[in-house]
Order: structure tokens, then sequence, then C-alpha cells
């Protein structure tokens, strides 16, 4: 709840705190005689600052400025190389959603490589959508998906080939690196178990 109770000596008051816009908004009501008035005030005052805070968000839910950088792109949408050991190279859709009313961002990734590089784009912005509470056919949902030329474009492509091909090389390298310092400690441990055993 926004309503706490302050003490500043021997005064007490309610406190009522809402944050917005990365503002914090703040009004104080004494307690002096009447603590159940004192408190249907701060619950006006805290009904009048919710209302304005749920107006703040989705005057931003709407608006298309919160959507996009200004190149073009989706915030927080990225297309990224993902390299884990022992593995070949993934290309993939990462997400990282800041919603509104929600204190930590929401992530999730879309594989490229399993679903193509044009599906993939569009469960990325279904899942935007879905996040923020967006209708399939709102004209936010149209915007984010002309976006798709910074994503998708053909030389993007030629890029991603030689990205993932150049990834594979050093997997391989490193995989050979592996197998090569295993052959040396299978001899190394061989040849000192015959000396031992000699």
């Amino acid at each position: 709840m926004s309503i706490t109770l302050f003490k500043d000596g021997t005064r007490e008051y309610y406190r009522i705190t809402r944050a917005w816009g990365g503002n914090e908004h703040q009004d104080y009501v004494r307690i002096e005689n009447d603590p159940d008035r004192a408190y249907e005030k701060a619950l006006e005052i805290d009904n009048r600052l919710k209302t304005a805070q749920t107006a703040f968000f989705l005057r931003q839910q709407i608006s298309e400025e919160r959507y996009f950088h200004s190149d073009g792109k989706i915030v927080g949408l990225s297309k990224v190389l993902n390299q884990r050991k022992g593995r070949t190279p993934a290309w993939e859709f990462k997400l990282r959603i800041k919603v509104p009313n929600e204190k930590s961002p929401r992530f999730t990734t879309i594989s490229i490589d399993k679903h193509g590089v044009d599906k993939a784009f569009s469960l990325a912005i279904d899942k935007i959508c879905e996040w923020n509470g967006l209708d399939r056919h709102s004209d936010i949902r149209k915007s984010l998906l002309l976006a798709r030329e910074h994503y998708t474009g053909k030389a993007d492509e030629k890029v991603m080939i030689e990205q993932k091909n150049k990834a594979a090389v050093q997997s391989k390298k490193e995989i050979s690196s592996v197998e090569s310092n295993l052959k040396k400690d299978i001899e190394k441990f061989l040849e000192q178990r015959e000396t031992t055993a000699g």
C-alpha cells in the first residue's frame, strides 16, 4: 500500500507515496485528534495520485515513442549470436522489455535458426504486444512490424551467416584443442603408469 505511518519526533503523519515517470510524489497528512479522519484524507490523496499514475502509464502504453529508438529499432529487441560451449552457435532475438507497473523487466529469447528470421521476428513482436497488453490489430503493433527491415535485411543475413560460420570455426578449434590436450594427458598418464608398474 502507498500509505505508511511516519513519525517525526512526537508528531505522527500518514505519508502517501506514488511514483511514475522517474519521479516520486509524496504528500503528508498530520494525525492529530482524529486518526480515522486523517486516514480518510490520506485515502483521498492516494486515490488522486493513483489516478494520475494510471493516466501516465496509459499514455505511455499507447505512445509509440516508448517502443522505438531514434534510429527506428525497437526498444528491448536485439538480434544476437548465442555462443555456448560445446554447442553450435545459434542466432536468436533477445527480448528485454520493461513493462509499465512491473518492477523487473521481462526476458525471453526466440530462435531464428529454429523459426526462420521472419517468423521469429513476428513471434518477438507478438510477445512485446502480449506483455504490454496491446491488441493484435493495434497501430503500434503495425508500426513494430514495419521495423522488420532493421532486423531481417539481406545485408544483415549475409553478416549473420559470416558471423555464424566464424563462430563455428572458433568452436571447432576449441574442441580440437580440448581433444589434443586430452590425448596428451592420457598419453602422459599411460607413460607414468608403465614406469610405476615396470
